[in-house]
Parts: C-alpha cells; structure tokens; sequence
C-alpha cells in the first residue's frame, strides 16, 4: 500500500512539474523584438511617476502601493480600520499574489540583489528605460547562445543550469 501511495506521488509530481514547464515555457521561443516590449511593460509598471526614470521617488510609491493593498486585504469590511477577528485572519492570506501576479516580498528591482541595491542606498540612484531595456537585452544576449536572435527552450533550459551551477560554486 505504501509503495502504491508514494508511486502515485511520485507520478502526480511528475505530471505536475511537466505542465508548470508547458504553462512557462509554452514551448515557444522569445524573439529579441519581445524582450525588448517585456522589458517597456515591465520598466512602464515600475516607473510610477512616469518621468522616464526609476529613482527613489518610484521605489517609495511602489512602496506605498503595496502597503495600502495590503490594508485593503486585511479591512474586509472595508470601514478603514482593522479589527482583530481581520487582523487574525491575515494568516489566510499569506502567499496571495499581487497585482502583478507576484507574490508580496518577491524578487525584484528593490529586493536584495536588484539592480538599484547599491546605488540607491547611497541615495539618488536612478535607472532609465534605455538602461533597463539594455540590461534585459543584455541577458538575453547571454541567454542567446546560437545567436539567432530567439531563445528557445533549450537555451532557457542551459541558462538555468548554468545559474545554477554558478550559484553553487559561489
């Protein structure tokens, strides 16, 4: 019976890990034209102001943004306060995706290893559009290796394992 239970597991995972792959990847292969719009969009969400540049002014509204979701969340009878039957409930919440579909506390721009993670904490570091479509490009020059201009599976694939191998030597 208990080889029964842990086969069945074993194949659920199997068919699980699969589709995760098949719903990422879709099998596709990214052109450099669309990293270079995925970059746009990405860019256009975190510059909040809308001035061209992602500074500190940015960061702080990002910031904001989330906090006032999140009391949003947590207020479920919406009357600006939280009562304690809402505040126990948070534990409901935990791992609830953003607006971006990323879950709160996530990698990104402002997170340790970000691209602003030096600059900023001197204060005043700014990135522009170009310079944030060139570092995407960038990567998917890396991540390119036929260089055709299209990365395919494969690649992503290889890339990942090279991160991942660098990772561990570190």
């Amino acid at each position: 019976m208990k080889k029964m239970i842990i086969a069945s597991g074993v194949a659920a995972l199997a068919l699980a890990s699969g589709v995760a792959i098949a719903q990422s990847d879709r099998g596709q292969a990214v052109t450099r034209a669309e990293a270079t719009q995925r970059a746009a969009e990405r860019f256009a969400r975190m510059d909040v102001n809308a001035d061209g540049r992602f500074d500190t002014a940015d960061r702080a509204a990002r910031t904001k943004a989330r906090r006032d979701a999140a009391f949003t969340a947590l207020d479920a009878d919406g009357n600006g306060q939280i009562s304690r039957a809402e505040f126990d409930a948070r534990n409901g919440l935990r791992g609830v995706r953003g607006a971006h579909g990323k879950r709160h506390g996530g990698r990104g721009p402002d997170r340790h290893g970000g691209f602003m993670r030096d600059g900023d904490r001197a204060g005043g570091a700014t990135l522009t559009r170009a310079d944030f479509e060139a570092r995407a490009l960038a990567r998917f020059d890396r991540v390119d290796a036929d260089s055709d201009g299209r990365i395919t599976r494969a690649e992503r694939i290889a890339a990942r394992a090279a991160r991942r191998t660098a990772r561990q030597a570190q």
